[in-house]
């Protein structure tokens, strides 16, 4: 039986390797590890390595990470949006458990470009 999916949500970013199996993969840990995901076939492309998809927590997809060679990061997708009103607008409507981490003095993150 598997695990009711949530809402949370996660950006996955695959190698760029054995790119038709990527999903494959995805699919057949999360099958194994009886953890339900979820996302939109029409979003996902063979010639772009990111993937947005739900789970049912971060613990799920840290045992699915254990287990993928194809998979080289997923981060926990907080915001999205096709403008800076957008994505503010999707921040906004964040969890207290996550802007309320945030707004602490001990706590710091940085975001990488690359």
């Amino acid at each position: 039986v598997a695990t009711k999916c949530c809402k949370t949500r996660f950006l996955c970013l695959f190698a760029q390797e054995h790119v038709d199996f990527r999903i494959q993969e995805l699919k057949a840990i999360s099958n194994s590890l009886q953890c339900e995901i979820n996302y939109n076939q029409s979003d996902y492309s063979l010639k772009s390595p990111f993937l947005v998809f739900t789970a049912p927590s971060d613990e799920h997809v840290q045992r699915i990470l254990k287990r993928s060679v194809l998979i080289r990061f997923i981060y926990e997708l907080w915001g999205h949006g096709n403008s800076y009103d957008e994505l503010r607008s999707s921040l906004s409507e964040l969890p207290p458990h996550i802007t309320n981490l945030c707004k602490r003095n001990d706590y710091t993150f940085s975001v990488r470009v690359r």
